[in-house]
């Protein structure tokens, strides 16, 4: 089993001197190599579960989707008691109704803190999303699938973030689909700032617009490739590679927010939208803890570290 600090770890011994220390740290090593063994097999079986029983949720997923977008029908009879309960009249309710629930997923976003900046522009682009899929795959490889309507925003309508994971099911890998934005004014990844340039010849003054890079919810659909893999000799620069370090997030980074849409968003995008998501965790925390909570950010849970 691949240990991947291997250097890190000769590197520390050296710094030892105790030979009988060394010999009981390399024996530790060892054991851990093989835990790694043993943990890489219990995520096979783990990723082939989750396969299995992908097929189980699609059905459920598809339902909602008809709710959402108003072309499904709703069984009045199996939530009845519900809506006695929270005292909901059906006729009443009838009345006033909209076609399917407007803006769903552009509210879920909004309420996950995990997730990109949204800017102006990307509120009315993701008014136009339509669902928000996962694809998962017995190799631990997952898709996240973003479903659009036709808009004249950009094409395809249908954007995808493949994430790809090495033997170890270590994250290798994410590749997105290319967005071809219709026109600048339609991208809200960029903005086109005129600033005043004076010349120091002739002191003229004259505007220039210059292009810049903004932080976005699609800034982030990109290729990511681990920095340590050697990079495909035919692959071609990413056009977004002058992007901020602001606004630049690495693959680590990218691969726990694909893993919070696979594992909260899309099974959970009901408490997202009515931005309830973590509401029992700040319960938990106290009365005493409130004023803190107001002004830290929650840290993001880690999915794993890679050994």
């Amino acid at each position: 089993m691949k240990y991947d600090y291997e250097k890190e770890f000769v590197e520390a011994l050296k710094t030892i001197t105790d030979n009988n220390l060394k010999k009981k740290l390399v024996a530790i090593k060892k054991l851990v190599c093989e835990h790694m063994k043993i943990e890489n097999e219990f995520k096979k079986e783990h990723n082939q579960l989750e396969y299995k029983y992908e097929s189980l949720y699609k059905p459920i997923y598809e339902k909602r989707k008809n709710i959402i977008d108003g072309t499904g029908s709703i069984n009045i009879e199996e939530i009845q008691d519900k809506l006695k309960e929270l005292n909901i009249n059906e006729e009443d309710a009838k009345k006033n109704s909209e076609t399917g629930i407007p803006d769903f997923w552009l509210k879920c976003l909004e309420n996950c803190p995990e997730c990109e900046p949204i800017n102006d522009k990307d509120k009315k682009i993701l008014k136009k999303l339509k669902d928000i899929t996962c694809e998962s795959f017995e190799n631990g490889n997952f898709n996240i699938i973003f479903t659009f309507e036709e808009n004249d925003y950009f094409t395809p309508n249908v954007l995808t973030k493949e994430f790809i994971l090495d033997e170890q099911y270590d994250i290798k890998e994410i590749k997105c689909t290319k967005i071809d934005w219709k026109n600048d004014e339609s991208n809200p990844t960029i903005e086109m700032k005129t600033k005043k340039v004076k010349n120091k010849k002739t002191k003229e003054i004259k505007k220039v617009t210059k292009r810049e890079n903004v932080a976005s919810f699609f800034s982030t659909f990109k290729n990511y490739v681990r920095k340590d893999d050697e990079k495909n000799e035919n692959e071609e620069d990413d056009d977004d590679s002058d992007l901020s370090d602001e606004f630049e997030s690495n693959i680590d980074a990218q691969y726990d927010v694909g893993l919070q849409f696979r594992e909260e968003i899309i099974p959970y995008a009901i408490e997202y939208y009515l931005g309830i998501a973590e509401s029992e965790d700040l319960d938990e925390e106290g009365e005493e803890e409130e004023e803190e909570e107001e002004i830290e950010e929650k840290p993001k849970k880690k999915k794993g570290k890679k050994h």
